[in-house]
């Protein structure tokens, strides 16, 4: 017999402590029945997700290249989603089921494929697909085939054994008829079906699968509305926190269930906790389970690393450091060959290549870059197990390890990168033309120091790699730190991405690059007529192209921020939205299946409250903020109670955007006779630098300990903010104003615990902000500690040295004179 998977020892997912945040969120909201997810067409809000994404787009791609009638459906959960979206599509005849195993299936991973049919036959019952539909019974014969041959393969010790037979003996074996376990799941659900009907037959070889499979691999220890129901409930909800709750206080979840958790997109960083606890206490059942399939292992560490990275958890190494110390474990009984020397390297580069791509701004990159060089070393350290032992090197470094380590090393020192890279080009000057030196040309592109080099590295990478867009990213990226990106130079490159669009992938990176030189209405109805090249104008702006369906969520996202942005300028505050505008938008809407608004004329602020209502079904930190602070300008006296409650629905942590929205609406002058806006019967500004302070990193952990720590899993400052010059700014201003002067004496302090270098303007305003005489005495001291350090070091160079780099002297202060014609300026404006 093949061992269960039962995992006895394995804890409840309410166990572990990403899930003690469900005692909060289930307080304040419930869960819809499985049927009603299925109903509402929950599960649409997973076609977002990027790894779903990824391989949609790849199964279209080849179906393209190879010239393909349609793709074929894998029984497998992953799938479910493709199917989903197919139809969503009314691309009907594009999908077929396969009806044959996988070659060397085992059994006990049959049950993934029972609870696909499941899940699907269930939906087909709930929306009411009418049964004489040719889709419909193209599936149904497809699902018949397919699960008669997994009937066939779970019961080959007897094949004697006709299939009314096997009914009977499952029927004698669990006390009850397969009829009646029928009626009563489905009762369950509030639904019934006649003996009559297409899908019952279906329905009944479903069950019979299930039951023979819990009976012979697994020992009857699943139930059909214990477990089942929960597994499908999770596949259907639209996020992390409500599928985590479906699965809550089961212990034998199989890890296809666990994977798909695993493969989501986290909103938030406490849904990347939810994910990384899932990883670290069944990362052994789940590297067991798919033990031969090494290609959907990697996808979902990947996923794991690109959102640590993305949200900058400070737990990266902990979860890199748990993942090789198992998977190399020798006493775990299996030689797991995923994490060989190749992928390794692949993981060099992708922490610094995420790290890169990330949205975060420079000052809070800088802070995280030193957690990506560590999680390098880690991994580094692992190579060096997996090396040829016959090679001459120590570490088998390729390309991609290389190219890692230049990068990250580049947001530290672009001239140590620079020496660092001619070291490589001089002892490896055969991997610089090898298939894989996209990374290199990228990492060239990035340590371009003139626009003349970058756009020469460029033509040169190109040439070698005409359809990588990972190369047009790391251009137009360089462009706009050049400060050269500007429209016109943006829908250039659009144009000339459209035109290759069959060979270049214009991904969402990429995409979001080239609008950020975007910032009006107007900007808009070039770009977007850029992406319909072959249409003219009007109807460029009024149709809705694959292209643009594909991007939908980020000029959905790009029209609502600008259009708060109007609404909350004064000389805009009551503009109404431009009929070709509205028709667009409501055309993107329509492609994504959402409701579009129903009249012709909108304000800009109605309009950007209607899409915020509507057009995002799964609401980020960073879309919740920009709702703030564009309300903030129109009704400060309302932005702590619509803080409190977007983020308690959306079960989301703030981000400096909402926390800025805060400190502006505090800032305000309030609308009634007193001048002091109020929240919760206390002043605005106590509350705003309440949660300025809860809500803020205060200092940064050096120490290691959160590599080895399990308990670390959620570490406290791994969900506050490392803030930027321009929060400070605005913390400070409002300080200023209401006379915080305890508060505003501390900051120097925290900056310094933090490692953070403020701007010269950040600085004069602090310095400006404080008493007077405070911040002479602090200008006084540093002139002339550089004054004795220049003294000493022309006595002795080697004083010189790079330990001080961190300190408040090596700051930008300002001399005497620009403090007191900063000071003199600001009373001025104050006084307008």
């Amino acid at each position: 017999m093949l061992p269960r998977w039962t995992w006895m020892s394995s804890p409840k997912l309410s166990s572990l402590k990403g899930f003690r945040c469900f005692n909060l969120w289930n307080s304040a909201k419930c869960f819809s029945t499985y049927v009603n997810k299925i109903e509402s067409e929950e599960i649409a809000q997973r076609l977002r997700d990027k790894q779903h994404r990824v391989l949609y787009n790849n199964l279209e791609r080849e179906k393209r290249l190879y010239k393909k009638q349609d793709i074929t459906i894998k029984p497998t959960i992953p799938y479910i989603l493709v199917q989903v979206q197919k139809e969503r599509e009314s691309k009907f005849s594009d999908v077929k089921l396969s009806n044959s195993l996988s070659k060397g299936q085992k059994k006990d991973e049959l049950l993934e494929s029972v609870v696909f049919h499941m899940f699907l036959l269930l939906r087909l019952l709930i929306l009411r697909c009418p049964p004489d539909d040719e889709y419909v019974q193209r599936q149904l014969q497809g699902s018949r085939r397919h699960l008669n041959t997994i009937l066939d393969h779970v019961c080959n010790a007897d094949m004697s054994m006709s299939y009314e037979q096997r009914i009977a003996h499952l029927e004698d074996s669990y006390g009850s008829t397969i009829s009646d376990m029928i009626d009563n799941f489905l009762a369950e659900l509030g639904l019934r079906v006649s003996v009559e009907a297409p899908i019952y037959q279906n329905i009944e070889m479903v069950f019979a699968c299930f039951l023979s499979l819990n009976e012979i691999i697994y020992e009857k220890q699943y139930s059909l509305m214990g477990d089942v129901v929960h597994w499908l409930e999770s596949i259907c909800c639209s996020n992390i926190v409500k599928c985590c709750e479906s699965l809550r206080n089961l212990a034998n979840i199989p890890p296809f269930i666990l994977a798909d958790v695993l493969l989501r997109t986290p909103m938030s960083l406490e849904e990347y906790h939810l994910q990384l606890d899932i990883w670290i206490n069944y990362m052994k059942q789940i590297s067991i389970y798919y033990f031969k399939k090494t290609k959907f292992l990697k996808t979902c560490f990947n996923n794991l690393l690109f959102y640590g990275v993305h949200y900058n958890s400070r737990q990266l190494c902990y979860a890199i450091q748990e993942t090789l110390q198992l998977h190399f474990d020798k006493r775990t009984g299996y030689h797991f060959s995923v994490f060989a020397d190749k992928y390794l390297n692949s993981l060099i580069w992708k922490l610094a290549f995420d790290y890169t791509r990330s949205n975060n701004s420079e000052k809070q990159k800088k802070a995280f870059i030193y957690q990506i060089i560590k999680a390098q070393e880690i991994i580094v350290k692992y190579l060096s197990k997996v090396s040829d032992s016959s090679s001459k090197q120590s570490i088998n470094l390729m390309v991609e390890g290389y190219m890692g380590v230049v990068l990250a090393v580049s947001h530290l020192s672009s001239d140590k990168a620079e020496k660092l890279m001619k070291t490589i080009e001089a002892k490896h000057t055969s991997f610089i033309n090898s298939k894989e030196s996209s990374s290199y040309h990228f990492t060239l592109l990035l340590l371009s120091k003139t626009p003349e080099t970058l756009l020469n590295n460029f033509n040169n990478a190109i040439h070698q790699h005409p359809r990588s867009a990972t190369l047009w990213y790391g251009f137009t990226k360089k462009l706009q730190e050049f400060g050269l990106l500007n429209l016109k130079r943006a829908t250039k490159i659009l144009s000339k991405l459209v035109e290759d669009q069959n060979q270049i992938l214009i991904t969402k990176d990429l995409f979001l690059m080239l609008l950020h030189p975007i910032s009006s209405l107007s900007d808009m109805e070039i770009f977007v007529s850029t992406l319909n090249p072959t249409r003219n104008d009007k109807d460029a702006y009024t149709k809705c192209s694959p292209l643009l369906a594909s991007h939908a969520n980020s000029l959905l996202f790009k029209y609502f921020s600008i259009l708060y942005s109007l609404a909350a300028s004064n000389r805009a505050t009551t503009g109404f939205v431009p009929k070709s505008t509205h028709t667009f938008i409501a055309n993107l809407l329509e492609s994504q299946r959402i409701e579009t608004p129903g009249k012709d004329t909108w304000m800009f602020i109605d309009y950007a409250r209607f899409l915020y209502q509507h057009a995002f079904k799964k609401k980020t930190s960073k879309i919740v903020g920009v709702m703030l602070n564009g309300e903030a300008s129109l009704e400060p006296e309302k932005i702590y109670n619509l803080y409190k409650s977007e983020l308690q629905l959306n079960n989301l942590s703030p981000d400096e955007s909402c926390l800025s929205a805060l400190l502006k609406a505090a800032s305000a002058d309030s609308s009634k006779a007193d001048s002091y806006v109020t929240w919760d019967s206390m002043y605005a500004s106590q509350i705003a630098v309440s949660e300025f302070k809860n809500n803020v990193i205060t200092c940064l952990d050096t120490s290691n300990a959160g590599v080895s720590a399990r308990d670390s899993v959620q570490s406290l400052n791994d969900s506050l903010i490392y803030p930027t010059d321009e929060i400070w700014q605005k913390y400070i201003k409002l300080l200023a104003k209401y006379d915080y002067v305890s508060e505003l004496a501390d900051i120097l302090q925290w900056w310094d615990n933090l490692n953070f270098v403020p701007s010269s303007l950040t600085l004069l305003e602090l310095l400006a902000a404080l008493p007077n005489d405070f911040a002479l005495r602090h200008i006084a001291h540093i002139e002339k500690l550089r004054s004795d350090s220049v003294q000493a070091t022309q006595t002795n160079p080697a004083t010189n040295d790079s330990t001080r780099n961190n300190n408040r002297q090596n700051w930008p202060w300002p001399l005497l004179q620009e403090y007191q014609h900063f000071l003199s300026l600001k009373r001025r404006h104050d006084r307008q």
